[in-house]
């Protein structure tokens, strides 16, 4: 009995020290839970700040005319969102504390149970102390589920008059979008006004530009025509300066033409002479070449001749040798020793005629050749003579032609020199009348180009201050675009990071959701 006492006392410590640990990880699960109730205030007064800084980046944003699909509606929603998953929680929360009641419940059935089993063998004091330590700490955690009910009453109670704050404020950031839309409608009819002014301004500007050209184009136009008068006048002083230095050497290519003409008159009789003297010593020199040409040819003829003759005589030989030879051999047979050397000598003889008879004809030959050349030679040599006597001839000829020019250009130099006199009294006279012309000319150009110089001036005084004008505007709008563009930038960055900031933060939320639903289900 003692050892089954002692071990139903072993039991019921051990579900002593069970409970214990099952009321332990409650009071934790409920820690956990009001850390989670902290957290989304946190994150829910994190979202109030970013729905405030939401809204102000979205003025500044429409101020620049960005465009964003963020509405307000959206933000409502999200805040919607946020509400229903605080209510979520607390339903969560308040399972917890129905889960950790029932477990409460089941805890003291067990007990209850154990009591009826072991009554009997555990002693009456020990009883009544587990009794008493089991209902203090019942009632202290009926305290804690209390105070879990309360806070969470509150939360809901804070969460709810949160929600009508940022209601509040939704509609104070409308109204506020509203006033800044009508800032932005304000600034944008200035900026046009500006731009009408300016382009008022730069129409103003083209005018004053277009009759400054005009101006510019008429002083041109003056110049142009001073120097057109600058450049008549430098051709009429390079024209009468011309015309007296083509007096001067018409004068002294007339003087040059006389000496010229007399030095070839000269040189020209003198040629003649000369030439006439060359052409009787040639003829002479001719006729005696002549003369003993036709001598050489002549016995060169006679010389041809006689060995005609002579080879006539040889040939008259040479026949009558054959024939005796020819007799001979018919009657050979009858000859004797005497008539063989005869014969012997007979052929000697015929071979030597013959030989002679060759060398005759050799020398005809020569001699009929070097007749061919003394002919060659000779017409050669009259050909010759008459080509110098057709050069001689045409080189007078000409002679006597040149001379005529020179005559000819010599009043022709004469009738320039006349005209160019006649010319040069013109242009004097054209030049007097010019300068005067042109002194008038110039005394206008200088008053209308001072004038218009003074124009010109006036009008470049008011497009400076036109244009100063429009400078200050441009740099004012500028700077303010450029205020803008920074402010949007700096928006925008700010923008990013807390949207940034919220994913992390949203994420990190879903994650410690996701592990208190978890802990609610292992606690079930």
């Amino acid at each position: 009995m003692i050892s089954s006492g002692d071990i139903n006392i072993q039991n019921f410590q051990s579900l002593i020290e069970n409970y214990e640990a099952a009321l332990k990880e409650v009071t934790g699960d409920l820690d956990d839970v009001q850390a989670e109730q902290k957290a989304l205030k946190r994150a829910l007064h994190e979202n109030s700040q970013l729905r405030d800084e939401l809204g102000r980046v979205y003025v500044d944003i429409t101020k620049c005319e960005v465009e964003h699909t963020y509405k307000e509606s959206d933000l409502v929603e999200n805040l919607k969102k946020q509400l229903h998953t605080v209510i979520e929680e607390k339903e969560q929360a308040v399972k917890l504390w129905q889960n950790a009641a029932s477990t409460v419940e089941l805890l003291e059935s067990e007990l209850r149970i154990f009591h009826e089993n072991t009554e009997g063998f555990i002693p009456k004091n020990q009883l009544t102390q587990l009794k008493n330590s089991y209902e203090a700490k019942l009632n202290e955690l009926q305290d804690t589920v209390v105070r879990t009910k309360v806070k969470l009453e509150e939360t809901i109670n804070l969460k709810s008059k949160e929600l009508q704050i940022k209601d509040k404020e939704i509609i104070g950031s409308l109204q506020s979008q509203d006033n800044t839309f009508k800032i932005i409608k304000n600034l944008e009819d200035e900026i046009l006004n500006l731009q009408q002014r300016l382009n008022d301004s730069n129409g103003n500007k083209e005018k004053l530009e277009k009759d400054v050209r005009l101006k510019n184009e008429e002083i041109d136009a003056l110049k142009l025509k001073v120097k057109e008068c600058k450049a008549k006048v430098s051709e009429a002083l390079q024209v009468v300066e011309a015309a007296l230095n083509e007096k001067d050497a018409a004068l002294l290519r007339e003087a040059e033409a006389k000496e010229e003409t007399a030095r070839f008159s000269q040189t020209l009789t003198e040629f003649i002479e000369e030439t006439d003297l060359k052409i009787r010593n040639i003829q002479s020199d001719h006729e005696t070449r002549v003369e003993q040409m036709r001598q050489a040819l002549e016995a060169s003829q006679e010389l041809v001749r006689v060995k005609e003759m002579e080879i006539e005589t040889y040939v008259k030989k040479c026949a009558i040798l054959e024939n005796q030879i020819e007799d001979f051999r018919k009657n050979r047979t009858y000859v004797d020793d005497g008539g063989t050397s005869k014969i012997l000598v007979l052929e000697k003889n015929l071979e030597n005629t013959f030989q002679k008879l060759l060398l005759s004809e050799k020398q005809n030959i020569q001699l009929k050749s070097e007749m061919e050349d003394v002919k060659n030679d000779l017409d050669q040599m009259s050909h010759y003579y008459e080509r110098d006597i057709n050069a001689r001839e045409a080189e007078k000829t000409a002679l006597k032609n040149e001379i005529k020019r020179l005559k000819a250009e010599l009043e022709q130099s004469f009738l320039r020199v006349s005209e160019s006199t006649a010319t040069i009294n013109d242009l004097n006279e054209k030049i007097s009348s010019m300068e005067i012309n042109f002194k008038e000319q110039i005394k206008e150009t200088k008053n209308s180009f001072q004038q218009t110089c003074q124009e010109r001036q006036e009008m470049e005084t008011f497009h400076q201050q036109l244009v100063q004008e429009l400078q200050e505007q441009l740099i004012s709008q500028t700077e303010i675009n450029r205020k803008w563009r920074t402010e949007t930038k700096n928006i925008t960055q700010q923008l990013e990071k807390i949207i940034t900031e919220l994913k992390s933060a949203n994420n990190k939320m879903k994650l410690e959701n996701k592990v208190l639903n978890e802990r609610l289900k292992d606690a079930h």
